[in-house]
């Protein structure tokens, strides 16, 4: 079996489970080479899902070993090995010693602690038959426009910047870090804290269980970790107070066992979640930032914080709007986490692929809560260029060709392949606005309100689904173009080049230098591509094996 890269692992494991991690040998060891700082939180997350990955696969004997940064590296790298190596207790941190090493191994090339959570998160999930293994664990399915989150991460990085003086650049770095990195640590906290309490099922009615629960509440150790996810401290008075009536309960013997139940059952059993979140409402009214955390302390790959009003303002600008105010339930919250869920995919193809959902989180917040822009937002304006298609020399040298030999390593192609995310994206936003613009100036707003992306719809064969002023459909490819002289070069695939000379009102827009204020945008009707040279860079291959 031939793997290099964690998506090929990633497919290999979904379609043959079991049987993958017996033959790679999950239980020999994992290794990590990680200098985010969150060392502890992967062993503690890696212990929490030992059980349930020894469940699901069969796999016993997990063992972890955390090793530290070779200041050569620029960025984080997580090699996971799953072949047994017997010699050296620690490996090299350079993926090339690695590979040297590890030639014959299966391997799968991570660059954020992110990805170890999404293994997890895929790999180990309860087994069939257990509380919160089918609705708890099922979320509705949210997409984001193309253009939509382009717009808004353009947006949230020019007001990041303005208020902090810097480039966003990733959220482990920086000012994002510096500003948002308390909830981990308030999280590593407070399962410290619930690992110290040694709670056991005879503590329910003791008070124990509550007071446990409200000190991994009440944390306040600094300004790194200092709960501010929870509006405990009663600024507006005592009854301000999001876990009041936790607090109260501990002098009425009868709520405090329920309490106690509930709470025992949420972090020290695998107990049902849809009916223990609906329970704790009514036992503790409906305190979204208070229920919320109380999830987020079970489980921080699946359940998140959440601030109403602040994710209200974020969703409608990402085009996915949800009212959370007033709404706390079990169902509002898997809308809410599915969302996040939502953007966590969408920074992950743009350029962030460790992104974790607490990442994701931290985005949402930073587009609520930044400071609006000084004046006007820097206005892009298109330049339309006119021209019709011609045949360009046979010759002509594709965009990634280089005229000399460069040896790429995966971690260069997943790079390439963010970038080219990056600018596709950033293009197709470019001309969705441009077209909802024209059509606006053209007196057909009528028109314009029904422009639609729909390049998340593959089988279409097109990016974008508008209208001509006289109503007449327009279907357009977007396409990132690189230009030499006249020549104007981009990738399309079979089915995109079929849906081009079949499908009525086809137009291919071909964006240039599509980060600038002044993108240059050409349009020509899709059936004039067959007057364009096509020249074939990859392969579909059908061959049978006769012995």
């Amino acid at each position: 079996m031939d793997i290099t890269t964690y998506t090929e692992f990633n497919k290999a494991l979904v379609a043959h489970g079991k049987t993958v991690l017996k033959e790679l040998g999950l239980a020999d060891l994992i290794r990590i080479s990680n200098w985010s700082g969150s060392q502890a939180l992967w062993l503690k997350t890696l212990a929490r899902f030992d059980k349930q990955i020894q469940k699901t696969y069969g796999v016993k004997g997990l063992s972890f070993q955390v090793g530290g940064r070779d200041d050569g590296l620029n960025e984080l790298e997580t090699i996971t090995n799953f072949h047994r190596l017997k010699s050296e207790p620690r490996v090299s941190h350079s993926l090339e010693a690695e590979k040297s090493k590890l030639e014959s191994n299966i391997r799968a090339a991570y660059n954020s602690s992110g990805n170890l959570g999404d293994f997890l998160r895929q790999h180990a999930v309860p087994p069939k038959g257990s509380p919160h293994s089918a609705s708890a664990s099922l979320q509705p399915s949210i997409t984001i426009s193309t253009p939509a989150f382009v717009d808004a991460y353009s947006d949230m990085c020019a007001r990041y910047l303005q208020e902090n003086r810097e480039e966003f650049k990733d959220f482990n770095i920086g000012a994002a870090f510096a500003g948002e990195s308390y909830k981990t640590a308030v999280f590593l906290r407070a399962l410290d804290i619930l690992n110290a309490a040694k709670l056991r099922r005879k503590h329910i009615g003791s008070g124990k269980i509550a007071s446990t629960v409200c000190s991994m509440i009440e944390i306040n150790e600094g300004k790194g970790c200092r709960n501010n996810m929870v509006q405990w401290e009663g600024k507006q008075g005592p009854q301000s107070r999001s876990h009041r009536q936790m607090l109260e309960a501990m002098g009425d013997p009868e709520r405090l066992e329920k309490l106690e139940t509930l709470l025992y059952d949420l972090y020290c059993e695998e107990g049902d979640e849809v009916q223990i979140f609906g329970d704790l409402v009514s036992l503790l009214g409906a305190r979204y930032d208070l229920l919320a955390y109380l999830f987020y302390l079970k489980d921080p790959n699946r359940f998140l914080p959440i601030s109403p009003t602040n994710f209200e303002i974020a969703f409608h600008q990402l085009g996915i709007p949800l009212q959370l105010s007033g709404l706390c339930s079990w169902e509002n919250y898997r809308e809410y986490l599915a969302r996040i869920r939502a953007v966590q995919h969408r920074l992950t193809a743009y350029g962030h692929p460790g992104c974790q959902l607490i990442d994701a989180h931290t985005f949402c917040w930073m587009l609520a809560k930044l400071t609006p822009l000084d004046g006007a937002y820097p206005t892009i304006t298109p330049v339309y260029l006119k021209g019709d298609a011609q045949s360009a020399p046979a010759k002509a040298t594709p965009p990634s060709d280089r005229t000399s030999v460069t040896l790429k390593t995966p971690e260069d192609f997943l790079n390439d392949q963010k970038r080219r995310n990056q600018l596709g994206g950033k293009s197709e936003s470019t001309v969705y606005n441009a077209e909802v613009a024209n059509l606006k100036a053209a007196g057909r707003g009528d028109l314009a309100t029904k422009v639609k992306p729909v390049s998340d719809n593959i089988g279409l064969g097109y990016d974008i689904e508008s209208f001509h002023p006289d109503g007449n459909p327009k279907r357009i490819e977007v396409k990132t173009a690189s230009v030499s002289g006249d020549v104007w070069q981009f990738y399309l695939s079979e089915n995109e080049l079929e849906k081009a000379t079949r499908i009525d009102g086809y137009v291919f827009a071909l964006v240039r230098n599509p980060e600038s204020q002044n993108p240059k945008i050409w349009e020509f009707d899709g059936p004039d591509i067959e007057k364009a040279t096509l020249r074939p860079t990859t392969y579909h291959v059908s061959v049978i094996r006769a012995e």
